[in-house]
């Protein structure tokens, strides 16, 4: 009993870090269920549960945030506007993107985004430092190039705080827009595989079961907030490179397995 929830831990924590930072939460969560020969009775219920969980902590992370954002109808209209394309795109793709799933994909997404990161710190220039300066075409923008994160590997917000980036976004302002996108999103998507996986065959039905799904949500919702409050303060101080040279050696070590 230690052990699976030592591996529920580990999957938790690989949630919690990779669903903020950008190196791909899908990418990491899909190489830890492998390594750690990790199989619950219905994979896809369980990482829901750790998607949740990261959905919790961004509500908590920025419940005072929120409260403003809510009474902000023109930020309001910009996070929509930024929803449509990647609603739209995925719902076009979303049988495509699930043959996606593999170690290859992966390696490469990460490398490309890799790259990506170090051209973005390298050719952009910081114009706007505050979130009311996001304009709507920034939205869509944005919201465009979130689409590629439907690619396991690409990363949500490394994406996203690329595309930020790339219209003069300064990194915290453009990390802040992409979570506060994230929490419409995530939790439409984690609601919409939710009701997929509800009335399976597979769906669990031990309490054991239950409290290792409950144990993994707020474990992930701990390690997710945590990650929140330091992530900006590292993104004030320090560029990317750090988080590209991590995609881009991962993802050679992941394409030497693979060819191997």
């Amino acid at each position: 009993m230690f052990v699976i929830y030592f591996k529920v831990l580990i999957l938790a924590l690989v949630q919690g870090v990779t669903e903020f930072v950008p190196v791909s939460s899908s990418g990491h969560l899909l190489i830890f269920h492998k390594l750690l020969d990790f199989d619950f009775v219905n994979n896809l219920f369980f990482d829901i549960s750790l998607h949740f969980g990261t959905v919790l902590a961004l509500l908590l992370f920025f419940r005072k945030r929120i409260a403003d954002f809510l009474n902000d109808s023109r930020l309001l209209a910009k996070i929509f506007l930024a929803l449509i394309p990647t609603v739209i795109i995925g719902f076009l793709v979303e049988d495509y993107v699930e043959s996606l799933h593999s170690v290859k994909i992966i390696a490469l997404t990460l490398m490309g985004g890799g790259i990506l990161m170090l051209l973005a710190e390298k050719l952009f220039k910081t114009r706007k430092s505050h979130l009311l300066q996001v304009k709507y075409k920034d939205g869509l923008w944005i919201g465009l190039w979130q689409s590629l994160a439907l690619i396991p590997g690409v990363s949500r917000s490394g994406i996203t705080i690329i595309a930020g980036m790339s219209r003069g976004l300064k990194k915290t302002v453009a990390a802040e827009f992409s979570f506060l996108l994230a929490i419409p999103l995530i939790s439409g998507i984690t609601l919409k595989k939710m009701l997929g996986v509800i009335g399976n065959e597979s769906m669990i039905s031990s309490w054991s079961d239950y409290w290792l799904l409950l144990f993994g949500a707020i474990m992930s919702a701990i390690i997710g907030y945590v990650v929140l409050k330091y992530l900006f303060e590292f993104l004030n101080k320090y560029s990317l490179k750090l988080f590209a040279w991590y995609r881009i050696i991962l993802a050679i070590i992941l394409l030497i397995f693979f060819y191997k």
